[in-house]
């Protein structure tokens, strides 16, 4: 039903838009103070696969590349 579809994508949008503010302001501390992130344990998963991220992106800079 595309008259719910497009519903739907409205009220996601509209739900985004009004937590666009906290995630730039979030957003800034991270870039401003990187260091100042608190890690709780809900946060295992994220944490767990943003340091597996960095690893990656550290091995593939070390592979020389032609």
């Amino acid at each position: 039903d595309q008259t719910m579809t497009t519903q739907m994508r409205d009220a996601n949008a509209r739900i985004f838009e009004e937590d666009r503010a906290v995630v730039e302001a979030q957003q800034r501390t991270l870039d401003e103070m990187p260091d100042a992130i608190h890690n709780l344990n809900t946060d295992a998963g994220a944490v767990w696969a943003r340091r597996a991220i960095e690893r990656m992106v550290a091995a593939e800079r070390a592979i020389p590349h032609n």
